[in-house]
């Protein structure tokens, strides 16, 4: 127990004691030289940054739809493409609301409720 704690504590610095250190561009004497050489016309900007328009995203409704057009671009594979026939397949319904599913599955709102949805 006492050497792991020795080999923890030996990565404590010491009071006073400086672990980090700046050597090149990054030194306290560098960059008081820098301060020196550097005009104070400098510090202030002389550009006026740019107004770049943006377009606005798409509608959410529109992604939605395209939503296979994504899986296809990321992984490479139609995901309407049927496994077994290799036949086209087509999105029949979406159910995006918890209630829904637990209806088609015959779970009751009670139970819902209960696991605090």
């Amino acid at each position: 127990m006492l050497d792991w704690t020795a080999t923890l504590t030996a990565h404590i610095p010491n009071k006073g004691e400086q672990l980090v250190r700046y050597y090149g561009y990054y030194s306290n004497v560098f960059r008081g030289k820098r301060q020196k050489e550097k005009p104070q016309e400098e510090t202030e900007i002389s550009w006026k940054p740019e107004v770049i328009e943006i377009e606005a995203p798409p509608v959410l409704k529109e992604l939605k739809k395209r939503w296979s057009h994504f899986i296809r671009k990321v992984y490479e594979t139609d995901p309407l493409t049927c496994p077994k026939c290799q036949g086209e397949m087509r999105e029949q319904i979406r159910i995006t609301v918890l209630h829904e599913i637990a209806h088609y599955f015959g779970i009751d709102e009670e139970d819902i409720e209960k696991l605090g949805y």
